[in-house]
């Protein structure tokens, strides 16, 4: 049994729970507010589901002789994954029919409505991983062997025809290059239509007014002009909210960002972060962000994977691994970047910029 405590500030709560694992039910230990307890069950539930991963059944207790002051209980279900991969391996196939491994038996899972991080240095196997998710390897040069179970569906042996249905409408990319991820010669709002139009069917009048608002979910204002523009027409970080749009367009319940913040500027990337922590909290959004940046997976990742030459070697929460990491790459990776960045800061003013005080 262990003790875990849940500060609801914002509605002037707080809570004190036991949960008894060979038991699975929840218990409050102690509970004071400023209201009833019922009134703020949506609160703690949210909170303990995005906590732990499980879903909570609010109950009555049918035990007169505990001293609690409340008698209610969660009964507490663990959740099945929304992703889980088992055993995953990528193998470059070379002319000479030599396979190069990039990704090795990788196993994780991904939680409905979480955020994973998956950080390492470059060339260690992230994309490679994030594409054989969604088999989008060329299958003549390339073998993926393991298992890959979406929703409960094996993804590495469904057919091309299901797993286009799920591709864009269940599971979206968003690439590292937006520029090249959209066609030059198309309008930027007709290309988020035409994804709508193939996934979900209707007419295109629909399609395109749907794909309009979503612009304007994604900061694009006015909507009208970011609707009619070329891609030559935007900078990168418009860019990249126009691909952010596309890939949402059709409700998928898990996306995979490579390295989105890796061609904008330090302004940029702190927009888009925040404007994908809002999404996940709108509409409950899973993701598995790639980034080698620790700092921006501190930001919005509720767990991080470290991968090093193909490989998960380790994976925890930002706090978790930053002070108690096992494995010292880790450590390593971890510190070097606080270290970068505590270095930056201490960076001299430029001639001509001198303070005017």
């Amino acid at each position: 049994m262990f003790l875990i405590v849940a500060e609801m500030r914002s509605c002037n709560f707080e809570f004190r729970a036991s949960i008894c694992a060979s038991a699975g039910v929840f218990r409050p230990r102690e509970a004071t507010a400023s209201r009833q307890p019922a009134s703020l069950r949506p609160r703690v539930a949210w909170y303990f589901r995005t906590a732990t991963n499980c879903t909570l059944d609010y109950g009555r207790s049918i035990d007169t002789r505990r001293r609690y002051r409340y008698r209610d209980w969660w009964v507490i279900r663990e959740m099945e994954p929304l992703l889980q991969a088992r055993n995953l391996t990528v193998r470059y196939r070379s002319e000479g029919g030599l396979a190069q491994p990039a990704v090795s038996e990788v196993c994780f899972e991904i939680g409905s409505g979480e955020v994973v991080g998956l950080v390492g240095e470059s060339g260690c196997g992230k994309t490679s991983l994030a594409l054989a998710l969604v088999r989008l390897h060329p299958m003549q040069s390339v073998d993926v062997s393991g298992s890959v179970q979406f929703r409960g569906k094996e993804l590495l042996t469904l057919d091309e025809r299901s797993l286009e249905e799920i591709r864009g409408a269940q599971i979206s990319f968003v690439s590292q290059e937006p520029g090249i991820a959209l066609c030059s010669v198309l309008r930027v709002g007709d290309q988020i239509a035409e994804v709508l139009h193939a996934h979900n069917g209707g007419s295109w009048k629909r399609c395109r007014a749907e794909a309009e608002s979503w612009l304007a979910r994604v900061d694009l204002h006015p909507t009208k002009r970011f609707f009619s523009a070329y891609p030559h027409q935007l900078s990168g970080g418009q860019l990249q909210r126009v691909v952010l749009a596309q890939a949402l367009a059709c409700g998928p319940a898990l996306l995979i960002a490579d390295e989105p913040t890796a061609a904008l500027d330090g302004r940029n990337q702190t927009e888009l972060l925040a404007l994908l922590r809002s999404l996940k909290e709108q509409i409950g959004l899973s993701v598995l962000l790639i980034n080698h940046a620790p700092e921006i997976q501190a930001s919005l990742a509720d767990r991080l994977l470290v991968m090093k030459a193909g490989e998960i070697v380790e994976q925890g929460s930002f706090a978790q691994l930053y002070h108690n990491a096992s494995h010292p790459y880790t450590r390593a990776m971890l510190r070097r970047h606080s270290h970068d960045r505590a270095r930056e800061s201490r960076v001299p003013q430029l001639v001509g910029q001198e303070s005017l005080a």
